[in-house]
């Protein structure tokens, strides 16, 4: 039984990281980001967009969304933030739109 849910978990989790491609690529065609291997962390290289060093305090401040802030990871994360895709379809799809509404603004 339990390697039932984790088939249905890698399964989620796969859908999930496809999703933040197709969001990213439909609201922040200019964010850089790889699908992972593995996990359910997306890192997303946002500097194209003028957020500075640490743009998910920007993010957060004007769209709303809460993001990990890519330099706690280090120099490689200025102008990245991570994102959890362990959640819920329609959580990934509204963070990404709300983030990428600050483009049009």
């Amino acid at each position: 039984a339990s390697d039932e849910w984790l088939d249905r978990l890698l399964v989620t989790l796969d859908r999930n990281r496809r999703l933040v491609a197709d969001a990213l690529a439909a609201h922040l065609p200019d964010a850089r980001y790889q699908l992972p291997q593995a996990g359910y962390l997306a890192w997303i290289d946002v500097t194209a967009y003028g957020w500075g060093d640490n743009p998910a305090v920007e993010i957060r401040r004007r769209a709303g969304v809460a993001l990990h802030q890519g330099p706690l990871f280090g120099p490689q994360g200025i102008g990245h933030v991570r994102l959890n895709f362990g959640c819920a379809p329609e959580v990934i799809e509204e963070a990404i739109a709300r983030v990428g509404a600050l483009v049009t603004r």
